[in-house]
């Protein structure tokens, strides 16, 4: 996909202002599929497998809910035992939860390393970045000391179609989990666009520091 893409700014780069324009004008329905292809729809299918990841938590934890209201509606057996039951149900829920963690980025080091990364496209202006804030991913009468927060961040970039995306795809081979959609694209002033982005990643906190 990099080859790829260094071939297209090599062509496009070739070409004069005039002839930039045509391709621009002639080929921007192809550029779009090809953006859908590399870069929308891998997203996509991430933030589905989130999705379904967090549906599958959510489930548990109503079936833990379920399970205790079942117990506490029995006349007998042994509360010591039930109660250790409802101790091992909720450290395997919240177990699953910090494993997921681990492959996260932290809130406050995502601002600092989109910052980074954007520091190898020079020819892209950040225009805005802004605090989304913390939306909380788990019923409010969950069991368990664990939650899970989704952060975001929104960019507002300018600067050439193909170097924003290089930037998403630069976003993408990170070793995090980092979650993106293109949220507006402005292509009024060619050669440079505005683009906005929203960012996000998932935290065991609600808190966050980077902005």
């Amino acid at each position: 996909m990099k080859e790829l893409l260094q071939k297209l700014l090599a062509r496009l780069d070739a070409f004069n202002p005039r002839e930039q324009l045509m391709v621009l004008a002639g080929g921007i329905a192809g550029i779009v599929l090809a953006w859908y292809a590399m870069f929308a729809e891998p997203a996509i299918n991430a933030r589905q497998q989130v999705a379904a990841e967090l549906s599958t938590t959510q489930a548990r934890l109503a079936d833990l809910q379920l399970r205790v209201a079942q117990q506490g509606q029995q006349a007998d057996g042994d509360p010591r035992q039930r109660l250790e039951d409802l101790r091992r149900r909720t450290e395997s829920v919240e177990g699953m939860i910090q494993n997921y963690a681990a492959e996260l980025i932290s809130p406050t080091e995502m601002a600092r390393l989109l910052e980074r990364v954007l520091e190898r496209r020079p020819v892209l202006e950040l225009r805005r970045l802004r605090n989304l804030g913390a939306q909380d991913m788990l019923p409010e009468d969950s069991p368990g000391q664990n939650r899970l927060y989704r952060h975001g961040l929104e960019l507002d970039l300018e600067g050439p179609y193909l170097a924003v995306l290089a930037y998403l795809e630069d976003l993408e081979a990170l070793p995090w989990r980092l979650y993106w959609q293109v949220l507006e694209i402005d292509a009024d002033e060619y050669p440079n666009n505005r683009v906005r982005i929203e960012v996000a990643t998932l935290s065991l906190h609600e808190e966050w520091i980077g902005v």
